[in-house]
């Protein structure tokens, strides 16, 4: 990867997908490799999380102190006070949630951006012949739509599990301290909630899986149209293209729904036992209040530590999905992070031998494919010498092509010599070698740009009169 602080390392990148299986805690050491990087906004929003969870906590002691001081005293004084820190306490609660999100996108933003970019920069790395068996598609939804979903768990909803579990724990303390027995009958529904989590995690991250696999397969078809629409015209093959298509998007659909289906259950199963621990509360509570073991103030503030305590539960339901999407996509991720290209620089690469003096010798060359041994290229012996034109002749598929991409080194030899004058090939910089190679293909290839950059593109130091020239 680039050199520097900015990019992973490849000795990073292998100890994080240094298992062969996906496991959560691997995949958040890769994420948050690039989010350590950036400690200090880590840190702060960590801090403002904490703080969001100590004022969530405090706000229901104004709720208590209003209906048992100022209403069960008739104080307007008391009344009046406890209303405005509950305002303040509020407003400063939105604030501080302000800071909180506008920060974790700030570092959302900036991470998963250098996630894109290693990622990007990795698929350039490869080797010619990875991009033969790559489906252009499917690199495409790996860049976006799977980037886009490990970017979900660099958000304010997964950071807010740190506040949440703090706030968690401490409200659950605190109400055991108040009133350990209807504590304890809240808790009862925790484990039920634990089981029903578990039970729909495997199912849904399945569905998921199988959904992005058919949006890859969506892309391949939608650049497969797009690219060769001359000969789909030239074969009006118009209705077996949208007979295929339609028969993968009713895939995608199907997927589609079984996990919607999965959600559907999932949700109400989670909010139907958040509801019988409200109704606990209430039932416990209120037999506690008339037995005046516990005031009406007391009772109104623990429903609302029970909202708080529900609230992690809650979100963990709805980050389930996030992880199991998340996780899906980076095992996609992880097959480009863990492509090792087969074709690289010697240790100490030579640059080109500029000028040339005899030229370029091919002895024994031979190459094979690596979907098959036939040969493609047997035993060639050829000098290409300086200072003439020298011309391949054959038949379509005689190999005249791999000829020149061997000497590009797109292609690696699987035997013989190439030698630049007394330099070996693989002892040449594929930088240098490349830079000193022109090639002109039989397919004109134009980028999205302006004329002039088309022109100058690979020499991005040219003047504008030797573009013009």
């Amino acid at each position: 990867m680039q050199r520097g602080s900015r990019w992973l390392s490849p000795s990073e990148i292998k100890a994080a997908l240094k298992n062969s299986d996906t496991t959560l805690m691997e995949m958040l050491r890769f994420v948050f490799s690039s989010v350590l990087k950036r400690r200090y906004l880590l840190i702060l929003n960590v801090l403002l999380l904490l703080m969001v969870a100590g004022l969530n906590f405090i706000i229901p002691q104004f709720t208590k102190n209003i209906i048992d001081q100022a209403i069960g005293q008739r104080s307007v004084n008391e009344l009046i006070s406890q209303v405005v820190w509950l305002i303040v306490t509020t407003i400063a609660l939105g604030v501080v949630n302000f800071v909180s999100t506008y920060l974790m996108q700030r570092l959302s933003q900036e991470s998963i951006t250098e996630i894109r970019l290693q990622t990007y920069y990795r698929i350039l790395q490869q080797d010619y012949a990875y991009f033969q068996n790559a489906k252009t598609g499917d690199l495409m939804v790996r860049l976006t739509g799977d980037i886009n979903s490990l970017q979900n768990l660099i958000s304010s909803d997964t950071f807010g599990i740190v506040g949440n579990l703090f706030t968690f724990i401490a409200v659950l303390g605190f109400l055991y301290a108040q009133n350990w027995e209807l504590a304890l009958a809240i808790s009862l529904t925790f484990p039920v909630l634990f089981v029903i989590i578990r039970f729909f995690r495997s199912r849904i991250r399945e569905a998921f899986s199988k959904l992005r696999a058919t949006s890859s397969r969506i892309s391949n078809q939608l650049q497969a149209t797009l690219t060769e629409i001359e000969l789909i015209k030239s074969f009006t093959t118009e209705q077996q293209e949208t007979a295929n298509f339609e028969a993968i998007v009713a895939e995608s659909n199907r997927y589609q729904l079984e996990a919607t289906r999965l959600q559907a259950i999932f949700n109400p199963l989670v909010t139907l036992v958040n509801t019988i621990g409200v109704a606990i509360a209430l039932g416990v509570g209120g037999y506690f209040v008339i037995q005046q073991r516990m005031t009406v103030g007391d009772l109104v503030a623990y429903l609302s530590y029970l909202t708080l305590l529900q609230d992690p539960i809650r979100s963990f339901s709805r980050l389930l999905n996030v992880f199991q999407t998340a996780q899906v996509s980076y095992d996609r991720i992880k097959e480009i992070m863990a492509y090792e290209p087969t074709i690289i620089d010697a240790p100490h690469p030579v640059a080109f031998p500029s000028p040339l003096r005899r030229g370029i010798q091919l002895t024994d060359v031979t190459f094979h494919y690596d979907m098959g041994n036939v040969d493609a290229l047997e035993n060639i012996n050829m000098m290409i010498p300086i200072g003439q034109t020298t011309a391949l002749v054959g038949r379509s598929g005689a190999g005249k092509s791999t000829v020149v991409r061997l000497l590009t080194r797109l292609y690696e030899r699987s035997g013989g010599k190439i030698m630049f004058d007394d330099v070996a090939i693989e002892h040449i910089s594929m930088k240098s070698l490349r830079q000193h190679i022109s090639f002109v293909s039989q397919e004109v290839t134009i980028i999205d740009g302006t004329i002039s950059e088309n022109i100058a593109y690979g020499t991005p130091a040219a003047t504008e009169a030797a573009i013009w020239n």
